[in-house]
């Protein structure tokens, strides 16, 4: 049903819909699930980081469990981003101080994913995960 398009490695994440998928409610996007988060760290300390790095996410959110989500519309800007966090320590704090972080080991490459517009409300979307 999905066809691998990355590399022929064990660690394949990113996956390329059928052709049959073609709902126009559907935008594709590249996520990475950050993890080990400070409990005080926002979307907009994440969205900050982001736009400080000449990068423009599509979206983010962050939860008080230490997990971090960024999706970008483009991979390459998810490659760019895995870049910069490859060479930065640490994610300044907008309440002050810095929070360390890791990338999830499931997701070291981004995932591919969709969101969903719900047909009864416009302005919500949902996010299917593993497209």
């Amino acid at each position: 049903m999905y066809s691998e398009i990355m590399d022929d490695s064990e660690d394949k994440q990113l996956v390329e819909p059928d052709s049959s998928d073609n709902n126009n409610n559907n935008e594709d996007f590249y996520s990475l699930k950050l993890v080990d988060l400070d409990s005080r760290c926002s979307p907009y300390d994440l969205l900050r980081f982001s736009n400080s790095n000449g990068l423009n996410p599509y979206f983010v959110d962050s939860f008080s469990e230490g997990i971090g989500i960024i999706a970008f519309r483009k991979m390459n800007d998810l490659r760019k981003f895995i870049e910069v966090l490859n060479t930065t320590p640490a994610i300044p704090l907008l309440m002050g101080g810095l929070t360390f972080f890791s990338i999830d080991g499931t997701e070291k490459k981004g995932r591919k994913r969709k969101s969903v517009i719900d047909e009864s409300n416009s302005s919500s979307k949902h996010f299917k995960q593993d497209c």
